[in-house]
């Protein structure tokens, strides 16, 4: 629905956003096209988990897949192998004469 169609009245109306969110649990995964379908895998795979008590009340849905982007030679090579230390001088350094 466009912003032109809707009312201002309606527009500018709090709404709840609870009924929206689940409580999905999300499979976070550094994307890589190599894979396979890693939601088909999820549903297909899923009742296996189910089979454990335990893991029925843990994970009660299938589930959500999420893809990490994954690092670039860029990241790797813009971020500092060793802390840098800089000296700074407390005190000027002066020479004394016997």
């Amino acid at each position: 629905m466009k912003t032109t169609h809707t009312p201002r009245h309606a527009a500018i109306q709090r709404r709840n956003r609870k009924e929206n969110q689940t409580d999905r649990m999300s499979f976070v995964i550094t994307y890589n096209p190599a894979l396979p379908n890693i939601t088909s895998l999820l549903k297909t795979y899923f009742p296996v988990l189910h089979t454990s008590e335990r893991c029925k009340k843990t994970i009660p849905q299938t589930p959500m897949a999420a893809y990490r982007q994954p690092k670039t030679w860029e990241t790797h090579l813009s971020q500092p192998q060793y802390k840098t230390i800089r000296y700074t001088a407390t005190h000027p350094l002066t020479q004394h004469d016997a």
